[in-house]
């Protein structure tokens, strides 16, 4: 068993299709399917039903692509152990992130790539619900996120800030000039709200439940750029974290109930993982960022 074949198998399993597989790790369709056959030889077991030129993964493939994962990870921890030695000229991060943090992150992604060129950072946007089940199977060395305090035993975490959620709304809205307002005005106005799912829309459920008031949403997004484009034009309202429209300057973020509705974001990352260096690195300057930041609360 090599680990290109764990790579090539992988690959084959997040795209199900082994020509688009093929394409991705730059090798021929034929190829890749002999060494994904030369696997289940093997192992004794198939890992993908073949239907015509549709692919799906057995029970075992999907056991399989766990552990495979897994001891992906454990080999580029091990290639990065001897990276982190020349002093960050090489080696690549794999950062998860929510769209709460979407300023945080890109500001610290400005910082590190200027001082640390050699390091490739690759970036995924997901609910925090996604981007842990990215990082429990080992796709990501570490996310930011807002979610309520785990006890998860695969998970360190670190925290960095409480921020409260707020009605978001443009300046030209009849809202406008509130200093705050109150769940119960939120049902008085058309709001479009990000999806289930997210963490955001999951606290504004629960606070409508739990003062027992009825609520139904106009739009629901799972694109917060695009829910941001209907709050610009002063029709809709949404609720989201006041660090969400941080620049930009034509929104407000009017304080609900006096901030009760608040979220708490921090730095994930897998327990018994080595950490990069260049992790590490990330972590200091999202904390220094924070610290000249207080906006973001």
């Amino acid at each position: 068993m090599e680990l290109r074949q764990l790579s090539y198998f992988v690959k084959a399993a997040e795209c199900l299709n082994f020509t688009e597989a093929a394409h991705k790790v730059f090798i021929t369709q034929s190829a890749l399917s002999q060494q994904i056959k030369l696997l289940e030889e093997e192992l004794g077991v198939p890992l993908f039903d073949r239907i015509g030129k549709r692919i799906q993964l057995t029970e075992a493939g999907s056991l399989f692509l766990t552990r495979a994962r897994h001891t992906l990870k454990n080999a580029e921890n091990a290639k990065q152990l001897i990276e982190d030695l020349q002093n960050l000229q090489s080696g690549t991060l794999y950062i998860g992130v929510t769209y709460g943090l979407t300023n945080l992150f890109t500001e610290t992604l400005i910082s590190f790539s200027t001082k640390f060129p050699a390091i490739q950072v690759k970036a995924f946007f997901g609910t925090s619900d996604e981007l842990i089940e990215k990082l429990k199977s080992g796709m990501l060395d570490f996310i930011l996120s807002f979610n309520k305090a785990t006890d998860d035993q695969m998970i360190t975490t670190i925290p960095l800030f409480q921020s409260y959620l707020t009605l978001v709304i443009h300046e030209s809205h009849p809202f406008a000039s509130k200093k705050q307002v109150s769940i119960e005005e939120l049902n008085t106005i058309e709001l479009a709200v990000p999806a289930e799912g997210f963490t955001t829309r999951k606290v504004l459920d629960k606070a409508f439940r739990t003062n027992e008031l009825p609520y139904q949403y106009q739009i629901e997004l799972n694109h917060i750029p695009t829910l941001i484009r209907l709050i610009e034009t002063g029709k809709w309202a949404t609720v989201l974290t006041k660090s969400t429209t941080q620049y930009l300057p034509t929104l407000k973020s009017i304080p609900i109930n006096k901030k009760k509705l608040k979220l708490r974001s921090a730095i994930r990352y897998l327990k018994g993982n080595y950490q990069k260096k260049a992790s590490k690195i990330f972590f200091q300057m999202i904390l220094e960022h924070y610290k000249q930041n207080t906006d973001l609360n």
